[in-house]
């Protein structure tokens, strides 16, 4: 006796309110103006963006739905990720440009004329994220499983645990929901008042939808808290920014960009395993790799990398200028006309800036390795910024924190004379294990 199987005729819409709480980038693929999606004044998360993530996310699960999204070329999927639209106008302010170099590792050098710009938009803009699945056809079987991987899929993504756009790797493109629900509601197009209903809906819209709280999975990410100050000073190119603030009580917050702090610990990292003549693939396994010579990391083949790392964001500082003249190093004089300015800052030992770093997938070998590296940061060996040679960008640490997987804290303090207190035996057994 065969079993008849019942093909259901649903469609289910959600709806996920978000602010991002990092800069976010997301490319419209051209080089001129500011390379950002904007319309109208507003700011645009792509269908194509989240559908981009929602690939990423399925490539991470054993799930049996994926050729029901992203079947043959010429297929209809089964979800509809459409394009959001941020609720504030992008102005002038809200446009940040950095510079960056491409840097070869193996001279700790930056190549000659890659010097580029990246725009990017500042956080707290908020989004309305909609998404559709469209049952047609399918068994209940199937259409569950469907709608169960977009519903964890949203979570994650509205508890910035998926972030979107480009540089993710840089801290960017992390969402956070506004109210911590997901907004939801499932018509059954074999009755006819749904259907009805369904026809006269020209948006997804809050009130014509059920709320559900965003659950928080399990936690397989690990969070490095640095605290280090630095009283002589410290120099950053190009990739720092000034931006006003209107809380805090200042009236000036200082940027040192996560790609330099990325820069700094992967040159590092990398010298010595130059030194050591180790596998050089675990370098690329940790910070990411570069996918046919582009300068975007892109979403295939484990390129991103595992660790991220975030701008320090330094509110309490003195600025000073320092002046300076460019030596012409074959005769040893001062070139003509090369008298420039640089910004000096200076943080004291009263408060120190956080450097925050999440390793993700729980990686001890990474672990270790950042570990060991913001130690040597925190002792003064391993300066941030240029100056270097004249005593800048050496910082004094006072504590590193780990928040493991099942979000115990262990934190060592830095004390005089390059001596540590707090949790020693756990962070030897962290760097012993990932480096066995």
């Amino acid at each position: 006796m065969k079993v008849k199987i019942v093909k259901l005729n649903k469609i289910k819409q959600y709806l996920s309110i978000v602010k991002n709480i990092s800069p976010i980038r997301i490319g419209n693929g051209e080089d001129e103006g500011n390379g950002l999606i904007l319309i109208d004044k507003h700011a645009v998360i792509s269908g194509t963006t989240l559908a981009g993530a929602f690939r990423n996310f399925l490539n991470n699960k054993d799930s049996s739905i994926y050729d029901l999204v992203f079947g043959e070329e010429g297929d209809i999927s089964s979800i509809y990720f459409y394009d959001s639209f941020s609720i504030e106008e992008i102005d002038i302010k809200d446009l940040k440009c950095r510079e960056h170099v491409k840097i070869d590792y193996k001279t700790s050098s930056s190549f000659e004329k890659c010097l580029f710009n990246e725009y990017h938009i500042l956080e707290g803009k908020t989004f309305n994220l909609t998404f559709e699945i469209r049952g047609f056809e399918l068994c209940e079987e199937k259409y569950t499983e469907l709608c169960k991987m977009l519903e964890e899929f949203i979570e994650l993504l509205s508890d910035g645990k998926i972030a979107i756009g480009s540089n993710k790797t840089f801290g960017f493109g992390n969402l956070k929901s506004v109210d911590g629900y997901i907004y939801e509601h499932e018509f059954d197009l074999s009755d006819k008042i749904e259907l009805s209903r369904y026809l006269e809906t020209e948006r997804i819209e809050k009130e014509k939808l059920e709320t559900k709280r965003i659950e928080h999975f399990e936690n397989n990410e690990i969070n490095v808290c640095f605290k280090a100050y630095c009283e002589d000073g410290f120099i950053v190119k190009g990739s720092s920014e000034r931006r006003p603030i209107k809380k805090d009580g200042g009236d000036k917050i200082y940027i040192i960009s996560s790609s330099t702090i990325k820069g700094v610990i992967r040159n590092y990292i990398d010298k010595i395993y130059r030194t050591l003549d180790a596998d050089m693939k675990d370098i690329e396994t940790i910070f990411g790799k570069r996918v046919n010579d582009n300068r975007e990391l892109k979403d295939r083949d484990n390129s991103l990398g595992k660790v991220i790392f975030y701008d320090v964001k330094v509110k309490d500082f003195k600025l000073q200028t320092y002046n300076r003249i460019k030596i012409d190093r074959f005769t040893g004089g001062a070139m003509g006309g090369s008298l420039f300015s640089e910004d000096l800052l200076t943080v004291p030992g009263c408060s120190p800036v956080k450097f925050n770093i999440t390793v993700k997938q729980g990686d001890r070998k990474a672990l270790a390795l950042i570990l060991l590296t913001l130690r040597d940061i925190g002792l003064g060996h391993l300066p941030i910024g240029s100056g270097s040679n004249v005593g800048y960008g050496r910082f004094k640490g006072t504590s590193i924190t780990v928040k493991d997987t099942d979000c115990q804290k262990y934190t060592v303090t830095f004390k005089d004379k390059g001596e540590f207190d707090g949790n020693l035996c756990k962070f030897e057994q962290i760097i012993s294990e990932g480096l066995r």
